[in-house]
């Protein structure tokens, strides 16, 4: 591996230039990295849209329908955020 690929900053542009050769979510990138905003919704379904929580829910199928709503033109990415600790591979 070349030695600046080992020391370069590992910021948002790099993950999203990454998001594009490897096919990762925006979503996804902004999940990993604000795992403390992700804490708030501990026990419910979250749906992401590229930056940001876009609906919070009981059920990922209300999470779903509430993100369509806002976000008509978009794919949200579901989860769910467990109560206590979590680790985000």
């Amino acid at each position: 591996m070349p030695q600046e690929a080992k020391t370069a900053a590992f910021d948002l542009s790099t993950c999203v230039s990454y998001s594009r050769i490897m096919g990762v979510s925006k979503a996804f990138i902004w999940f990993t990295q604000h795992p403390e905003e992700a804490k708030r919704y501990a026990g419910k379904h979250v749906a992401i849209v590229d930056d940001g929580v876009a609906a919070v829910a009981d059920s990922p199928w209300q999470a779903y329908q509430k993100a369509k709503k806002k976000h008509p033109d978009k794919d949200p990415a579901l989860t769910y955020i467990p109560k206590g600790d979590f680790l985000i591979l």
